[in-house]
């Protein structure tokens, strides 16, 4: 485990002639890390790759994580206290024209929102469970989420 900047220097085992290796590197990023990361990995080799370009033995990455990860809660409490009072999804800003849609029990649509800010509190509502429908979109198409909320009154 690496953490903050730097390089990671690791030599995996020679292999014979003809064989493969698939080498995975997982990067863990801040919630609201936006940034690009670039991999580069050098590979020695007694022949040279013709496809290699400007650095032989190289192969070089660069990535831009997709958006942030979402974390939905599952239990709001709008008493007040500023704990729990409202139905915050963490990361959410991160989805202009998120779609919000909450529903009752019987399935009757409760609440939506185009372009969801965090801002749900179940006002005029009873306690109970609830579902939620949410969709984002990205630069690889349309996400869906959909879930229970307890609304603790």
């Amino acid at each position: 485990n690496v953490s903050g900047s730097g390089d990671l220097n690791e030599t995996i085992a020679t292999l014979a002639n003809g064989l493969t290796a698939i080498y995975e590197v997982t990067v863990q990023t801040p919630l609201n890390y936006l940034g690009s990361l670039t991999n580069k990995v050098v590979v020695g080799s007694a022949t040279m790759d013709p496809n290699a370009g400007d650095c032989p033995g190289c192969i070089a990455k660069t990535i831009t994580p997709g958006r942030a990860n979402l974390t939905i809660p599952n239990v709001i409490t709008p008493d007040g206290d500023g704990k729990n009072d409202r139905f915050v999804i963490l990361g959410i800003e991160h989805y202009p024209g998120a779609l919000l849609m909450i529903y009752n029990r019987w399935g009757n649509q409760v609440y939506r929102s185009v372009n969801y800010d965090n801002s749900w509190t179940g006002e005029g509502l009873s306690g109970g469970t609830y579902y939620y429908i949410l969709q984002v979109k990205d630069s690889q198409g349309t996400k869906g989420y959909k879930g229970w909320i307890e609304l603790l009154k």
